[in-house]
């Protein structure tokens, strides 16, 4: 099929355990998807907004958001996001420790895609991945809400 390419992510959080399990874990559901990392807020408007040593980064299909950042902390992110008139259509999904209804309300107030609690524990993982591969990306895609207008390969 013309113009479909593998799905592209932005993984934004500040703890190197979390990135490295999530990282392994969804390639382990898509093996042809790539995950980009950064560690703080400002990290990850670099990134979008092809800053500094992002320059020839690519627009990603999707974020996925930590709240509790360094620098800029996730709901200031999502704002920037939202705000932007190039970036405003990305699929932001905040993904948090955070158990608090309220942290989940702003967020889907600002405009997340959706809110996904990190996992307590290794055998949560590969449930949480299936959710997002299987449940979230395609109800996004269905919706033709991919800022790339098609639905990357795999990801349906």
């Amino acid at each position: 099929m013309a113009g479909v390419a593998s799905l592209n992510v932005l993984l934004v959080d500040d703890n190197e355990a979390d990135s490295y399990l999530f990282s392994e874990f969804f390639n382990e559901m898509k093996p042809d998807a790539t995950v980009h990392c950064v560690e703080d807020g400002v990290g990850a408007m670099d990134y979008l907004l092809h800053r500094d040593s992002y320059r020839d980064a690519e627009l990603p299909d999707v974020v996925i958001l930590d709240l509790n950042l360094p620098r800029k902390d996730g709901k200031e992110v999502l704002r920037e996001i939202r705000d932007n008139q190039l970036l405003k259509d990305l699929p932001v999904f905040i993904y948090t420790g955070s158990v608090r209804p309220e942290d989940r309300d702003i967020c889907l107030r600002y405009g997340a895609n959706g809110f996904l609690n990190k996992p307590n524990q290794l055998s949560d993982y590969p449930k949480l991945m299936e959710r997002l591969t299987c449940e979230e990306f395609p109800k996004l895609w269905n919706q033709n809400k991919s800022p790339l207008g098609f639905a990357p390969k795999g990801a349906l």
